[in-house]
């Protein structure tokens, strides 16, 4: 035989004599059922970390696109709050907003660069350029109110104030009422303008002021105070037009900054939407999953019980099994089959252990029978030796009884002959009596009569020979005391 056979039958032998205890079973069972109840509680924890962290990630996401929306909106207040009030605090505030926006952008894109191009949210890609744009806008607004002027005193407004009060006070110093007029006239096309801001103002002032170069020419004014009016006025229409200009700039650049946000508003409304909807998605899977978690937690703690309770119920009915074994052993019963012999475990031990107990208890139980019919025999031995000596004495004692009455019997038998004699001798030598009428009874009488010779008496009874030994005995009484002497002792021995 080849070596290789040979392991493979040694190896085939050992994994067939190789049984787990009952004890490393429970522990196997248990550790198994932890160690497989912990990694399925690890990965699902960890799964639901990774899907929570989805869900973290979308709630940011989302809040990353609601600051950005908001700081995109705060900009537009910004600059509708600078138009109204120009001041150097919101063009601060500004920076800072936008400051604020490109972070939030970076943060986006970040996330909007990995998703696929169909994608919705991959709209945000294209803001950063109109938020540029927008900033681009708002700040040749912010130069074109600074040159226009944040207040009265300041820009191309404060010239232009400067150089209408200038020619208010020549003229009044002239005191020429119709010029005046003119100047009033220019003034109120001045503010609608201001107002309504419409180029039609600015024509219809620059026709006031000819006519009021006009009427300053047929004035008669010396020719070096037209000349000083003149140039006055004219600074006054210069200022004007610049300040039309670049209040016309300013409009445009703000009609502008106004396209731009509404270009823009609807795509963060857009990416608004579908962050929220990315956000309720990841937390229905979030809870969805916490949800299957639970039932497969909950169903492999069942399975887990449910093995254990198998287990249980085999090692009880192998238990019970045994006790009902052990307890027909306890009723003397040594044929009984102990189940479990052939287990490997400890419950095999322990039916080994009881199967031991009951070859010796056998045994033992064997031995004790065998004692008790060797005790009864020699008993009986001993009690048939005894019989057979109290029946020897008692034959010796009635012989001698027997003797005695035949002697005494054959005594009676001669007197009585002899008496017989006797009493014929007497008989003879008498007289003859007269013979007696017979008496008369009655029916009641004779019928107990008749009943007397059915049914023999008690004497009768006592007056039947004894038979002993195929003899008769003569004489019954004596027999009969005889025998009331020993039948007590002859008794004994037989109990």
């Amino acid at each position: 035989m080849s070596m290789t056979a040979i392991f493979s039958r040694e190896r085939s032998r050992l994994f067939r004599d190789f049984r787990i205890g009952l004890r490393s079973q429970m522990a196997l069972l248990g550790t198994c059922g932890i160690l497989v109840t912990g990694a399925i509680c690890l990965a699902a924890l960890y799964y639901a970390r990774v899907v929570e962290n989805e869900w973290n990630d979308s709630n940011k996401f989302r809040f990353h696109v609601a600051s950005l929306s908001q700081g995109f909106l705060e900009s537009r207040q910004i600059a509708g709050d600078f138009l109204r009030r120009p001041g150097e605090m919101w063009i601060k505030r500004y920076a800072d907003s936008y400051e604020r926006q490109l972070t939030e952008l970076s943060r986006v894109e970040e996330v909007v660069w990995a998703l696929p191009d169909d994608d919705p949210l991959r709209q945000a890609i294209s803001l950063r350029p109109v938020l540029d744009l927008y900033a681009t806008r708002l700040h040749n607004v912010v130069t074109a109110q600074r040159n226009v002027g944040f207040n009265e005193d300041d820009g191309f407004q404060g010239k232009l104030r400067k150089a209408v009060h200038v020619v208010e006070q020549r003229l009044a110093e002239l005191n020429q009422p119709q010029l005046t007029i003119l100047l009033l006239m220019m003034r109120r096309h001045e503010k609608d303008f201001i107002l309504r801001g419409e180029e039609k103002y600015g024509d219809q002032l620059a026709d006031q002021e000819a006519e009021f170069e006009t009427t300053l020419a047929q004035s008669n004014l010396p020719t070096e105070v037209k000349s000083q009016i003149i140039e006055l006025i004219r600074a006054y229409k210069s200022s004007f037009v610049s300040f039309m200009v670049t209040k016309q700039t300013l409009d445009d650049q703000v009609d502008d900054l106004g396209q731009i946000y509404e270009r823009v508003r609807p795509v963060l409304v857009k990416l608004m939407t579908a962050a929220d909807v990315r956000s309720q998605a990841s937390e229905r899977r979030a809870e969805e999953i916490r949800r299957k978690l639970v039932w497969m937690i909950g169903l492999l703690t069942l399975l887990v019980g449910l093995l254990a309770l198998w287990c249980g119920q085999r090692i009880a009915k192998t238990v019970a099994s045994m006790t009902a074994a052990m307890r027909q052993l306890g009723e003397g019963r040594f044929d009984v089959v102990l189940p479990g012999v052939e287990r490997k475990d400890e419950l095999g031990e322990m039916a080994k252990a009881v199967e031991m107990f009951k070859q010796k208890a056998s045994e033992k139980t064997q031995a004790e029978l065998d004692a008790k019919l060797e005790q009864d025999c020699v008993a009986a031995e001993r009690r048939r030796a005894d019989l057979v000596r109290l029946a020897s004495e008692f034959e010796a004692a009635v012989g001698k009884v027997a003797d005695s009455v035949s002697s005494a019997s054959s005594e009676l038998e001669a007197s009585a002959r002899g008496l017989t004699l006797t009493a014929g001798n007497s008989r003879s030598k008498s007289p003859p009596r007269r013979r007696r009428r017979p008496p008369t009874f009655s029916a009641s009488q004779r019928q107990r009569a008749k009943w007397r010779k059915r049914s023999p008496t008690s004497a009768d009874k006592w007056n039947k020979p004894l038979i002993w030994h195929g003899k008769p005995f003569i004489g019954s009484n004596s027999a009969m005391i005889a025998w009331s002497v020993w039948q007590p002792q002859l008794s004994g021995l037989g109990a």
